[in-house]
């Protein structure tokens, strides 16, 4: 498997040939984008508040089992 640096830019590369390719008007390119980051924007804040969750979850676990072996 490629690093994670490897595989952002093969696809940037690929949204950037889909672009190209798709023959659409520059125009409706970018308010499709737009609309493409709004979305992406929601589902990055649900997968950082579920991150945060857990994370909290797992140092509460750590700080129980440590007071049950006092």
């Amino acid at each position: 498997m490629s690093s994670i640096n490897l595989q952002c830019e093969e696809l940037r590369k690929n949204i950037v040939k889909q672009i190209n390719d798709s023959g659409l008007p520059i125009s409706l390119v970018y308010y499709m984008m737009k609309d493409l980051m709004g979305e992406l924007s929601e589902v990055n804040s649900t997968v950082l508040a579920k991150e945060k969750e857990d994370a909290l979850r797992v140092s509460e676990n750590k700080s129980d089992e440590g007071e049950l072996s006092k």
